[in-house]
Parts: structure tokens; C-alpha cells; sequence
């Protein structure tokens, strides 16, 4: 009786657990929503994004095979003339497959001679009613195959001394070296740029990253103004020269800024600030909340601010605003929410407070 209630107070406890297992995975489905950012309209926006400076005549150098390295003949900084060798992997084995090469070669050459006088006999036979027309055939055959060998084996030997210089890093160029991402006795993969050396030290250009809701007031030939980190009390003007688009690991697209002025004291790799002024200076900015952002009930008027927690998911916190006029943008805001906010602007009927949400992007 007592092993009977024991199993029976068993299988009920496993129910208990599944049943709560499956509520929790219930609340582990996160909801996509719709959003859109607080805005500044009119008035002067200054914004600043951080990014690095890069070389705009950078060359990306790598083995054409994979490989150890053997040789690393260039450290970063260092100048480097056009045809000099950089970087080397280990040759044994290329050495090695070139000497099978050349054998087997040299192997083929000796049995195109040998079918070739074979063929020419069996055809001096064969005109002169001495063979017969399947010997001399069996012949002609066996003297094609042997020159399709041979052009195959020349074929291999020159691939393979191709491999040798595959395993050697020639500076394409005079330049200074800026990267070298390898060291010796380490295992280098086809293809995966080792070293980067700069051609013009002159021309440096700077790489910010900018939020997806100010990119959009960006164009080619915008001016804005620079400053490196390593170069105190000192401003550069730049002008933008590309605005790409944001990828998938990143809310930000990337802006490249090409420098009117450069000084000696900067390098490729240096961290910059940019800060671009947006509107006119003149007039008053007010922030500006989408028509579809804002809910009303019993406490007030509201929105539904979306904070970041880890990994891409946000907390749908209920925030009560106040607002002005409505404009074409949405509802002038007076206060509640700051500019650069995330909120919510479709399903708010459907979200509490503290709800955890990610964004359903456009």
C-alpha cells in the first residue's frame, strides 16, 4: 500500500513539473513590436558617434595556400619597398610535391618518345601490308594517351611551382606596414589577410558608426567636425564620402568621412569622435512622438518606452507623457520621454508594463 501511494505521489509530481515546464517555456515567447525613436524637430541637433580613423589606400595582403609560417620578415610600422618579401610558409612540402612533379614529368616525356617510335614503326609495318589496321590503330592510341599525360603532367608541375610563390607575401607596393595579424610558427589559412600596409600615409579617412535614426539625415558631401583621441585640444573637419547600410549584427551603418586637413600626428586605427549638427541653429526644437506611440487611459496619456536588457530583448515600460500640438510628425512631447527613446507604435492594448519584447525591424 505504502509503494502503491509512493508511485502514485510520484507520477503526480511529474505531471506538476511538466505542466510547469510547459507554462514557463509560454512565457519565454518573446513578442516582436513595431517601434520608432523619439525625435528632435527643428532647432539644432548636435550628435556625436565614436569610430576609428582607417587608411584610404590600404592593401590587404595574404597567402595564396594555406600553411605554418616560417618567415614573418615585417612588424607594424615598419616601411617596406615594392617586391620585398614579407612573409614566407614552410616549403617542405611544396618542395617536395614539385620534385614528384617534375619526375612524374619527366616519366611522361619517356612514354610519349617510347609510344611515338612505337607508332611510327607500327605505321611503316602497317604501309606496308606488314601489320594490320587494328595494330596500327592500337598504335595511334596508345601514342595520343601519352602525349594527353605528358600535357597533364606539365600542367601539374607548373601548378605546383605556382604553389611556391602562393607561400611567400610580396609587397605589392612602397607603403608602411599597419597590421600584421600572425606569428611565426602559426598556422596561416588561404586567403585571411596577414598583413596591411598603407601606400599613402597621407590619406586617412574616419569610419563611424551611426544610429539608425539619424543616418538618414546624412548625404555625400555633409561636412562634420573630428577629433582623435590621441590629439588633444585639436579639431579636424571632415566630409562624408560614403553612408552605407546597417548590417545584421548591428543597429548602426557605417559613414566614412574623408579629412580636409591631416596631421602628422595621426595613424590608421586611431578611436575618433565625429559630431555633425543637424537643422538650423535659428529655429526651436521641440521632440516629436509618433500619432500611433501614444495610448490614453484612466491614469493619463502614455507610451510604452522600450528599454534594452541582453541579448536584443527590451522591456516594454508603460511611461506617462505630456503632450502638445499634434503635428505631421506625431504629438509635440513637453516631457516624459527624451530624445533617441525607443517606443512602441503598434499593439499597446496588447503590452504591460515591464513586458519583455523584441523589435520587429522595418
Amino acid at each position: 500500500m505504502q509503494t502503491r501511494a509512493f508511485y502514485l505521489g510520484l507520477i503526480l509530481s511529474l505531471l506538476f513539473i511538466r505542466c510547469g515546464g510547459e507554462k514557463q517555456a509560454e512565457k519565454k515567447v518573446i513578442k516582436p513590436v513595431k517601434y520608432a525613436a523619439v525625435e528632435q524637430l527643428g532647432g539644432a541637433i548636435i550628435k556625436s558617434f565614436n569610430g576609428t580613423s582607417q587608411s584610404g589606400a590600404e592593401t590587404k595582403l595574404s597567402f595564396r595556400t594555406s600553411g605554418l609560417i616560417v618567415k614573418l620578415e615585417v612588424k607594424v610600422g615598419d616601411h617596406v619597398k615594392k617586391g620585398q618579401l614579407l612573409a614566407m610558409l614552410d616549403l617542405n612540402d611544396l618542395k617536395l610535391n614539385l620534385q614528384k612533379a617534375t619526375a612524374s614529368l619527366q616519366s611522361a616525356q619517356s612514354q610519349v618518345e617510347t609510344a611515338k617510335s612505337s607508332f611510327d614503326r607500327i605505321r611503316e609495318l602497317y604501309q606496308g601490308n606488314s601489320a594490320s589496321l587494328n595494330d596500327y590503330e592500337q598504335a595511334r592510341n596508345n601514342y595520343s594517351a601519352a602525349q594527353a599525360a605528358y600535357q597533364n603532367a606539365k600542367k601539374t608541375l607548373e601548378l605546383q611551382g605556382s604553389q611556391l610563390d602562393y607561400a611567400k607575401i610580396i609587397a605589392p607596393t612602397d607603403g608602411v606596414v599597419s597590421m600584421v595579424s600572425g606569428e611565426i610558427n602559426e598556422f596561416a589559412a588561404a586567403g585571411s589577410p596577414l598583413i596591411i600596409i598603407n601606400s599613402n600615409q597621407n590619406d586617412i579617412e574616419v569610419n563611424v558608426g551611426v544610429t539608425e535614426n539619424y543616418i538618414s539625415k546624412i548625404t555625400n558631401g555633409d561636412e562634420a567636425e573630428v577629433r582623435f583621441t590621441g590629439i588633444a585640444e585639436q579639431k579636424f573637419k571632415g566630409v562624408v564620402s560614403e553612408v552605407g547600410f546597417a548590417s545584421a549584427y548591428t543597429a548602426t551603418s557605417p559613414v566614412v568621412l574623408k579629412l580636409t586637413e591631416i596631421s602628422k600626428q595621426m595613424r590608421p586605427g586611431m578611436p575618433v569622435e565625429v559630431t555633425f549638427t543637424f537643422g538650423d541653429r535659428e529655429e526651436r526644437s521641440t521632440l516629436s512622438v509618433p500619432v500611433s506611440a501614444v495610448g490614453q487611459d484612466h491614469e493619463g496619456t502614455f507610451v510604452f518606452v522600450l528599454k534594452p536588457l541582453q541579448k536584443n530583448t527590451y522591456s516594454a515600460t508603460k511611461t506617462m507623457i505630456e503632450t502638445g500640438a499634434l503635428k505631421n510628425e506625431g504629438f509635440v512631447v513637453i516631457s516624459g520621454i527624451r530624445e533617441g527613446d525607443y517606443v512602441a507604435t503598434a499593439g499597446l492594448r496588447r503590452l504591460y508594463d515591464g513586458m519583455e519584447v523584441k523589435l520587429l525591424h522595418h
